[in-house]
């Protein structure tokens, strides 16, 4: 007889057969549970390496921008350092061409004071001229060569004044006003006045020297044929277009029309 065809041994190859499903379904789960943590384990780890890569990605990322900020600062300030040091050289060579140029102007000076030094000591071994007395009239040869020098130029306007209280310029006013007469000039008459500031010598006084008239600058080319100095005055009291001559007592050249330098 098999042991097939036994009811008691069937039934008990059935509960083995039962309890082995059992126990291999046990095991598929407990499997499945495994393969099924490791799998959530590697995809945590691998999720954690990938953050940890970005991670460190970014890090490098700031690093390199980090880096290139600086380098780009450095460059800057080297660009700054260069163009400071090419106007510290600039601002140099300026500063040693002034003290050259001081120098020179040092040595010139020093030079002109010893000139001067020399002069005073000549000077001071020489006898003193006594200055030229004052002439209160004009010379005969003097009227006549400035007489000769008005008639060669243009005829013009001209107020004579004097300075009121002295005498000696009243007399010369009066004899200009005569020989302005003699050639062709207008006049009227002596006019006597107060000067501020006070005068000295002869004055030629208008209202400016754009509305001065022409004939100005001839009447001071003929003082300085004579070598008589004339100073200008510009006042806005003056009328406009007219000249006038200032007359205080000067020393007046004996004669003698002033002879160019050679």
């Amino acid at each position: 007889m098999s042991w097939w065809d036994s009811i008691d041994t069937v039934s008990r190859f059935n509960n083995w057969m039962q309890f082995a499903v059992i126990i291999f379904a046990f095991l598929t789960a407990i499997s499945g549970f495994f393969v099924w943590f490791s799998g959530n384990r590697i995809s945590l780890h691998q999720t954690k390496s990938t953050a940890l890569a970005q991670k460190k990605i970014k890090t490098y990322e700031n690093t390199s921008l980090s880096v290139h900020k600086e380098l780009v600062a450095l460059q800057q300030k080297q660009f700054e350092t260069e163009q400071l040091l090419k106007v510290a050289n600039s601002n140099l060579a300026r500063l040693h061409k002034q003290l050259k140029q001081s120098q020179k102007k040092q040595f010139e000076a020093e030079e002109a004071l010893g000139r001067i030094k020399a002069g005073r000591d000549r000077i001071s071994h020489q006898p003193e001229i006594p200055p030229t007395p004052k002439q209160p009239s004009l010379s005969p040869e003097f009227k006549k060569q400035f007489l000769d020098i008005l008639k060669q130029g243009p005829e013009g306007i001209i107020d004579l004044y004097a300075v009121q209280g002295d005498s000696d310029s009243k007399k010369l006013a009066f004899q200009f006003d005569t020989l302005f007469n003699q050639a062709g000039w207008t006049t009227n008459g002596v006019a006597q006045s107060t000067f501020s500031p006070k005068v000295e010598g002869l004055v030629l006084a208008f209202n400016s020297k754009e509305t001065a008239p022409s004939y100005a600058s001839f009447l001071l080319h003929a003082f300085n044929k004579l070598g008589i100095s004339v100073s200008t005055r510009v006042n806005s009291k003056y009328p406009e277009w007219s000249l006038s001559l200032i007359i205080s007592d000067f020393p007046v050249p004996a004669s003698g029309i002033k002879k160019e330098s050679p």
